[in-house]
């Protein structure tokens, strides 16, 4: 089965992990990886990656920060997307109406290792970020239309996660809740997790999910009455589910062993999206299924535009980000100098 970088796990290994032992604790990142730990589980030390990119993507050097020269030409610069860069540890700001494909501006203030993006629920929607690095999970406050505010993002809470690699959000649910995936914890067995934060809840509680021994991404429905994740289990790549805020999770089939994970996100009609890092984006309810922006390349974390009709995602072979037409899959915009290892395109407002 294919593995992320530092996920030094056979089969075997990651059943002997799902069993559970004492003794996993983690030290500083290793030499050969500084996106990695490694940690003592069950007598073996494995070195772990907390990126969600395949081996042959991870540890891409920074890129070079792209001088970003606004056009005094443009009466208006409205920011309508959020790229995250988990090598640059920033977050660039696009106008996709601007056909230059250049970023507005660049975020980086408290940034370490960025991945996973969301958007909060209601009228004005704030960005989520997944703050990998630092351990942690940035709520940002509904910004102003201006170019200057929509790119200088002020955090609204912060969401504690000192005992694990926070990778992926999900704040899109009605009522408010904000889940998160741990790809792994560091604590025994360090297995990964699911977390949910209430409106007023900071520190989150633990719902799941026992099945995978890594989790990457997720997606709650508009509702909050499903929650799916992907990641490894003992077999390979799945998709679990949960329509009991996490007392049961399923695995749906909905990805194959043999694939890498690379995001879910909900349709307008509740079907799911599912993306896999080395194949297509399927819609499960009809069949439907495209190839990333430039077939070969890596897409990774989908998100869904519902005023747009678009499906927007991050190319972390390109460093770049697309918005792509559904269900066609044709390439509308094309977002470039996204930084090194892009892993998200979060479009605000908007969202599944």
């Amino acid at each position: 089965m294919p593995t992320s970088v530092g996920y030094a796990l056979s089969a075997a290994a990651a059943i002997s992990l799902l069993a559970g032992c004492s003794g996993s604790g983690s030290v500083a990142p290793t030499s050969s990886n500084p996106n990695a730990v490694t940690q003592m589980v069950n007598g073996h030390v494995l070195q772990r990656s907390y990126s969600v990119l395949p081996k042959a993507l991870q540890n891409q050097k920074p890129s070079q920060q792209i001088k970003i020269t606004p056009d005094k030409k443009k009466k208006k610069h409205d920011v309508d997307m959020y790229v995250s860069s988990f090598s640059n540890s920033e977050i660039s700001c696009f106008d996709v109406t601007d056909k230059s494909g250049k970023a507005e501006g660049v975020m980086t203030s408290g940034l370490i290792n960025p991945q996973g993006e969301s958007h909060t629920n209601g009228a004005r929607q704030g960005l989520i970020v997944a703050n990998t690095g630092a351990n942690n999970v940035l709520v940002y406050k509904p910004a102003a239309e201006s170019e200057k505010a929509e790119c200088a993002l002020k955090v609204a809470r912060t969401l504690a996660d000192p005992n694990g690699y926070p990778v992926g959000v999900s704040g899109t649910a009605t009522d408010g809740n904000i889940y998160v995936t741990n790809i792994f914890d560091l604590v025994s067995p360090g297995l990964g997790e699911v977390r949910l934060y209430a409106p007023t809840d900071n520190n989150g509680v633990q719902i799941g999910d026992p099945n995978l021994s890594e989790d990457f991404f997720i997606a709650a429905n508009k509702g909050d009455t499903e929650v799916c994740v992907d990641g490894f289990g003992a077999s390979g790549a799945e998709v679990d589910c949960t329509s009991n805020g996490g007392g049961t999770w399923t695995n749906t089939g909905d990805i194959s062993p043999s694939e890498f994970p690379g995001g879910l996100a909900f349709d307008t009609a509740g079907n799911l999206l599912v993306d896999a890092q080395n194949g297509n984006i399927t819609e499960q309810g009809t069949g439907t299924a495209i190839a990333c922006g430039v077939p070969g390349d890596d897409c990774v974390n989908i998100a869904v535009d519902r005023k747009t009709h678009h499906i927007d995602t991050g190319d972390a072979t390109a460093s770049a980000a697309y918005e792509m037409d559904w269900p066609d899959g044709s390439v509308d915009v094309t977002l470039t100098g996204t930084g090194a290892s892009t892993i998200s395109a979060q479009p605000i407002p908007g969202g599944p």
